[in-house]
């Protein structure tokens, strides 16, 4: 009973919480091609708060049809990761269809009950709860080794708490209404927390090169992350650069953090990963990060001619290179 009442108050104010943040993070994602994961956060939190609207008290017994509901949104959580999973130009448009196409096929079940046969009991079939408890773990693994680790293990616990009933072993099929009812207060909680966690997250550390990859590599997670950095370590050992692009950043040959590049070495690097994150982000976008090869502009001027003193001179601010 206790649960009952207070559900309803703390799933509200967590919804409360989390809109905010979500409407923030646009800022920072806008001009990348993760803006489509953000709607479909969007479209999740708004489908969760209406489910919880329109569902009985949690006493008695549960409907199907509420339970039927209660499932659709749940399958409605693995929408925004794998929508990043296709977030790579010109293709992140179109792969929107097949998110949404993978949310019919899942949610079926569903259908089944509310279209079909109303009253029926929803039954979820071994094959497919193992299939659900595939798609958890690539979810629960999508953000591992990132900064964003904590928000990834929230949002793994919220969607177990929605999707427990109907994962492989039948541990939790037996969960009562009241339970169920307040299964969902938990995970909007957990899903509010990532958002809070996540934006609470400081900025990636150490050198200008290296935070900009490992702001990539926390946004777009595991899957892009060693994709692009198998790319640039193909084309490192094509051109014999120094170098190689690891998990935590940029190292030489010795395996240590890489300190200075020569300069057409390094202007080679920036223009190399401009290329493949454009395929991400924006020109825009881009533009936002501080060039990698901040201190190549100094040297083109000295190879342009300009003279020592004037490098040292007070900037007057009609330098067309700033």
């Amino acid at each position: 009973m206790l649960a009952t009442l207070l559900s309803p108050p703390i799933f509200w104010l967590s919804w409360g919480v989390a809109v905010p943040g979500w409407l923030a993070a646009y800022r920072r994602l806008h001009g990348s091609t993760l803006v489509g994961a953000w709607w479909w956060v969007g479209a999740v939190w708004l489908a969760m708060a209406l489910s919880f609207g329109t569902l009985p008290p949690a006493a008695g017994e549960e409907p199907s049809w509420a339970r039927a509901m209660q499932f659709a949104v749940a399958m409605g959580t693995f929408c925004p990761v794998m929508s990043v999973l296709g977030a790579k130009r010109p293709q992140h448009q179109a792969w929107h269809f097949i998110v949404l196409s993978l949310w019919v096929v899942l949610i079926l079940p569903a259908a089944e009950v509310l279209v079909l046969h109303p009253g029926q009991e929803l039954e979820v079939h071994d094959s497919r709860a193992w299939f659900l408890l595939g798609l958890l773990l690539v979810n629960a693994t999508h953000f591992v080794t990132t900064r964003f680790l904590p928000a990834g293990a929230l949002l793994a616990a919220g969607q177990f708490l929605l999707l427990g009933r109907h994962l492989p072993w039948g541990l939790l099929r037996e969960w009562s209404p009241a339970t169920a009812f307040a299964a969902l207060t938990l995970a909007q909680c957990c899903f509010a927390g990532a958002v809070v966690v996540a934006w609470a997250i400081p900025a990636a550390s150490g050198t200008e090169r290296d935070r900009r990859w490992r702001s990539f590599r926390d946004r777009y997670g595991m899957l892009w992350a060693l994709r692009v950095a198998q790319r640039v370590n193909e084309v490192a050992a094509a051109n014999q650069w120094p170098l190689s692009l690891e998990w935590d950043g940029f190292h030489d040959r010795e395996g240590a953090p890489l300190a200075e590049l020569p300069v057409e070495v390094e202007r080679e690097l920036d223009v190399c990963l401009r290329n493949l994150l454009r395929r991400f982000v924006s020109p825009v976008w881009l533009e936002r990060w501080p060039a990698i090869a901040s201190d190549v502009a100094e040297v083109v001027r000295n190879d342009a001619g300009e003279t020592e003193a004037a490098d040292t001179a007070p900037d007057d601010g009609n330098n067309p290179h700033d």
